[in-house]
């Protein structure tokens, strides 16, 4: 299957595969977190609907800018 946005394979894969794996972040080799695609598209949910919530419209780039952790 070919999709044409990240949004669109994150939606399908949330559907399909909900507790499948899909991303794990490590801390000096160690696994310290990991999410699974339904995870990953509520997350994802949660941030479009506070960038709607802000006046971002469709189609408007944004930047996120997150605190860097060691």
């Amino acid at each position: 299957m070919t999709w044409k946005t990240l949004t669109e394979m994150l939606a399908h894969r949330a559907e399909v595969y909900p507790d499948r794996l899909f991303v794990r972040f490590l801390k000096r080799g160690e696994v310290v977190a990991s999410c699974s695609y339904l995870q990953a598209w509520e997350r994802a949910s949660q941030w479009a609907t506070l960038f709607i919530g802000h006046g971002v419209q469709r189609g408007e780039g944004v930047i996120v800018a997150l605190p860097h952790s060691d």
